[in-house]
C-alpha cells in the first residue's frame, strides 16, 4: 500500500437466501423516507454500519435484523422539535409603518406590515411605538401587544392600531417589535 492511500475492501453480502437459494432474502431495511438519514451521529452510524456489515459476512442474520429492527424504531420516533433561537424577536421586522392622528388630533393610529423569518408562527407580538418631537428627543413611548397571528415565514398586515394619546409637541412616530410569543 502506497503511504497515504486508502485501504478498500470488498465485501459480499450474504443472506439466508445464500444459504437456502428457496427462501428470500429478508428486508433488512425498508425503505427510508426522504430527507432523513438512517443516523444522527455519523461516526456512530459509519461503525454501525461496519459492525452489520461484519455481521452479513459472518451469516449472523439473526444479529442483523435486530439491529434493523432498533434502526426503523429509531426512524419511527418523532423528530425533534427544531430548536427555537434565543431571541426571536430579532428576526421579525415591521416591513412598513405610518401613522396618523385619528379622532380629531386625539389619538395616534399606526398601520404595520409585520414580518417574520422564523419557521414557527407567533400568536402574540408587542410593540413599543414612541413620539418624537422635531427636535429628534423621545416626549412619549407606549407598549402595545399585538395579538394576530403571524405565521412562519409570514406577513402580517395591523391596521388602526391605537398607539395612545397625541402629544402636542409630537413631530414623528415609529415602532420597533421588542417581543413575540411563539404560538
Amino acid at each position: 500500500m502506497k503511504a497515504g492511500g486508502a485501504v478498500r475492501a470488498q465485501v459480499r453480502s450474504v443472506s439466508s437466501a445464500d444459504e437456502n437459494p428457496r427462501e428470500p432474502a429478508p428486508a433488512l431495511l425498508g425503505p427510508l423516507e426522504p430527507g432523513r438519514t438512517p443516523d444522527a451521529d455519523s461516526v456512530d452510524g459509519i461503525l454501525r454500519s461496519i459492525a452489520m456489515e461484519f455481521d452479513v459476512v459472518m451469516g449472523r442474520t439473526d444479529r442483523v435484523q435486530a439491529d434493523c429492527a432498533r434502526l426503523r424504531a429509531r426512524l419511527a420516533e418523532p423528530a425533534a422539535a427544531e430548536p427555537r433561537p434565543e431571541n426571536p424577536e430579532r428576526f421579525v421586522r415591521i416591513a412598513a409603518f405610518t401613522w396618523s392622528k385619528a379622532v380629531p388630533e386625539i389619538v395616534i393610529q399606526a398601520n404595520l406590515t409585520i414580518e417574520s423569518a422564523l419557521p414557527f408562527a407567533l400568536k402574540e407580538i408587542e410593540v413599543a411605538c414612541a413620539q418624537f418631537a422635531r427636535s429628534g428627543v423621545v416626549i412619549d413611548s407606549q407598549r402595545r401587544t399585538i395579538t394576530e397571528v403571524l405565521p412562519a415565514h409570514g406577513r402580517l398586515q395591523v391596521e388602526a392600531l391605537n398607539i395612545g394619546p397625541v402629544h402636542p409637541q409630537a413631530g414623528s412616530s415609529g415602532c420597533r417589535i421588542v417581543n413575540v410569543t411563539p404560538a
